[in-house]
């Protein structure tokens, strides 16, 4: 990239204090301490794949760059890796039996070698096996594991530790631990004596060089207070010495944390390492964004220091030669740093300007296809985010050589229906630029819209907490009995596919009712087919309470608002109900009426009816908020009644289509029961999703009825229920039953003494009342 007039002035304030280093490094660490101090990584782990073609040249390119933004530790690591079911590799001369070399060269050669003509001090990682992430191997094989590594760290001191002394500074201890398996019953006994194994060789072999590891955690599948207690326990057997290091990954770049929770954990982690005397606390921080597999913002990284600051000594990267190189990278990122590096702040740079030229259209795959132009304005320029309907969904990146792709395709036809698309420039440190915005119809064509046809999923969503390696779903796919299925991605690292084609917890895994997180993201593969799902901790209430269009009529709210239904999830009802109807353009709206605001929603825009303002304030809300809202928490469900269509039949099921395709693309089928006057409409989402809840309001079929329709839910009005015994006939056949609308302490008192599953309402406060009092 061509380096502006802006960065000359910034290079040349970076060039003069360079002349300065030595004297400031001296004076004033780079590194944790005082509040006067500037808090710097020093140093970055570097693996195989980027060094393997590196010439001396460019390893003293790389490490000139590293060290002027006072960076001295390399971590090369793992030096011997067996990838599934191959054979194991090193990345250097090994003579262990069954070892291969790996790489062309000798890459821990390269690496000493230039490290010690440019100062730094390196860190081996040992050994790895991919099996690791499976959690699926005895302690037995964990043990052999060490016993390798002990074999591969005699070999790297018999061939390097003489010719380079202190270079060979320290090792590092590859094996990933999280607070998940780390903390399974038993695990911290294994845990301590697969460590030991290793520690007792390392310093007996070489005094004197820490070890460091570099566990991860993730606030999902535990709290703090249990994380640091698992490490307590490690650390109380485990025969770590002075000097040794525990620098935890601070999983900001992973998703395991975020920076409001960085400080809770450090403090805690603290609190741990304190109790193993002399052990050295540092933080791994994380340069990059799993979202988009992207480089992470300046200010970011910058602040992912700080916050970790008052808790550790030193702070080292993951990793900086990878992610803010500037021979590798868009040279901006490491500009800035520099800046920072002796500046104690982050460069100003100026917001950029809005692209220019937006515009959508439909690609060959029938989905939106957005291009756009860059500003002139680019300086410190990083890349491009890209915003559908205000949610974040994609990231355009400059490269090394100025180069960025000014575009974006969606995977898929999305639903029919009026979406917004708006993209942002920003800077290396974070700045963003105002958004440049256009709207777009994705059309509707027909009733079998390519984005609802029948995709795989789970035959269950919920988690039940408590158990260990719980079964929780069977696959669901376009035939009955689906041949193959897979978990191609689980970041939790919880789930396993069995032998019986069950999805289920892993051995020994259980999710506490107290414990941290509730949604767990997997993507699943059903006889070729892939979807991605959300698996939830099931803690939904279950106290027959449906608040009528949400909690409104005594909580100066509207019905059928956001506010309606954050007061019935406040209130503890077991489900939230609502009403959708579909506009001209396909948005999916929420009201009761088809005429709302003297708009007639089937003959009016999204856009116009989504602007009526409600009683209480607020303005329609579309199924989209309704969604977003409800997934924030896993105790209130929604009942979402899908309206008939005033035009027509063939209308009424579209919605239908354009319904459900919203509900799995949020991923919110755990939190979403359907109700329907319209006995079609059900039979369609069976068709849809063959294991959705649906139910039934007109009250006009017998349960036999409902049972051959494949609708699982009696849904109907009060009076029903005055003669006969619908409940027990429902209870038979395994449909559920509820009542609406019911409002009165002696109707509801009359349905509760029937057994009725629920009671929808517009008192949920009255019905909560007589619940808990037992009546």
């Amino acid at each position: 990239m061509r380096i502006s007039h802006y960065w000359r002035r910034i290079l040349f304030i970076g060039q003069l204090s360079l002349l300065l280093l030595p004297l400031f490094l001296s004076a004033s660490p780079l590194r944790a301490g005082g509040s006067d101090s500037v808090i710097l990584a020093n140093g970055t782990f570097i693996q195989q794949s980027l060094i393997r073609n590196w010439s001396d040249e460019r390893w003293q390119q790389e490490l000139k760059a590293l060290k002027e933004v006072g960076m001295r530790y390399l971590v090369l690591a793992p030096t011997l890796n067996t990838d599934k079911g191959k054979m194991p590799e090193a990345c250097y001369p090994s003579t262990l039996p069954g070892v291969k070399q790996g790489e062309a060269r000798d890459l821990v050669e390269d690496c000493l070698r230039n490290a010690a003509k440019a100062g730094f001090k390196v860190f081996l990682g040992l050994n790895l096996d991919e099996r690791w992430w499976t959690a699926s191997f005895s302690p037995e094989w964990l043990y052999q594991q060490m016993e390798t590594g002990n074999q591969v760290a005699d070999e790297l001191v018999k061939r390097y530790k003489q010719r380079y002394g202190d270079v060979l500074y320290g090792w590092y201890w590859v094996w990933e631990v999280d607070n998940l398996h780390g903390a399974a019953p038993g695990a911290p006994e294994v845990l301590t004596k697969a460590l030991n194994i290793n520690l007792d060789h390392l310093h007996a072999l070489t005094p004197g060089m820490p070890v460091m590891l570099c566990p991860f955690m993730n606030y999902r599948v535990g709290t703090p207070a249990d994380c640091k207690k698992m490490w307590t326990s490690v650390f109380a057997g485990t025969h770590f010495k002075a000097g040794d290091i525990f620098a935890p990954q601070d999983g900001v770049g992973a998703g395991g944390l975020d920076l409001n929770k960085l400080e809770e954990w450090y403090a805690d982690l603290k609190e741990a390492v304190d109790t193993k005397p002399g052990l050295v606390f540092w933080s791994d921080a994380e340069t990059f964004d799993q979202r988009f597999w992207s480089i992470a913002t300046l200010d970011r990284f910058v602040q992912q220091m700080k916050l970790v600051r008052p808790y550790v000594s030193e702070v080292i990267s993951f990793a900086y030669s990878h992610y803010y190189s500037p021979l590798k990278v868009n040279p901006a990122y490491h500009q800035a740093y520099l800046y920072y590096a002796h500046n104690g702040t982050l460069p100003h740079l100026p917001a950029p300007l809005a692209p220019v030229n937006l515009n959508c259209r439909t690609n060959e795959k029938g989905a939106a296809m957005l291009e756009w132009q860059e500003s002139k304005l680019k300086e410190g320029l990083a890349g491009f985010y890209i915003y559908r309907n205000g949610q974040l969904v994609g990231n355009r990146q400059y490269n090394h050589q100025g180069k960025c792709v000014t575009a974006y395709a969606e995977k898929e036809a999305l639903a029919a229906g009026s979406y917004r698309y708006e993209v942002c420039a920003y800077t290396c440190t974070g700045v963003m630029g105002p958004r440049a915005m256009v709207n777009w119809v994705q059309p509707f064509t027909g009733t079998k819209d390519s984005s609802t046809r029948q995709l795989p999923g789970l035959s269950n969503y919920l988690i039940p907490p408590g158990t260990r390696g719980a079964v929780i779903a069977s696959p669901v796919g376009r035939t009955a009995h689906p041949s193959r299925f897979r978990l191609l991605t689980d970041t939790s690292g919880l789930f396993v596919i069995d032998r019986l084609q069950q999805l289920r917890l892993k051995n020994g895994v259980r999710l506490d009712s107290n414990q941290a997180g509730f949604r767990y993201g997997i993507r699943i593969a059903v006889d070729g087919d892939t979807a991605a799902v959300e698996l939830v901790k099931d803690q939904f209430i279950e106290n027959k309470v449906i608040a009528h269009r949400g909690a409104w009529k005594n909580q100066g709210a509207s019905e059928n608002s956001v506010g309606s239904l954050r007061n019935a999830i406040a209130m503890g009802c077991q489900g939230s109900e609502f009403d959708v109807w579909m506009s001209l353009d396909s948005v999916l709206v929420i009201s009761h009426d088809p005429v709302i605001g003297g708009k007639n929603i089937e003959s009016s825009t999204g856009a116009a009816v989504l602007q009526v303002a409600l009683k209480n304030g607020e303005k329609v809300p579309s199924l989209d908020q309704y969604l977003e809202e409800i997934k924030q928490q896993n105790k209130t469900r929604l009942y979402l009644e899908i309206k008939s269509s005033l035009v027509s039949q063939e209308r009424s099921l579209a919605l239908t289509d354009r319904v459900v395709a919203m509900v799995r693309r949020h991923k919110a089928q755990a939190w979403v029961k359907y109700i329907s006057f319209n006995f079609g409409v059900l039979e369609h989402i069976r068709q849809l999703d063959p294991v959705a809840d649906v139910a039934y309001l007109s009250g006009d079929k017998t349960m036999e009825q409902l049972q051959d329709g494949g609708v699982n839910g009696a849904d109907y009005p009060y009076y029903s229920f005055h003669s006969g015994d619908i409940v027990s006939q429902a209870h038979e056949r395994g449909i559920s039953t509820n009542a609406w609308t019911v409002d009165t302490k002696e109707e509801m008192l009359f349905l509760l003494g029937k057994g009725i599953d629920m009671i929808t309402t517009n008192e949920p406060e009255l019905l909560l009342q007589l619940i808990n009092q037992g009546k």
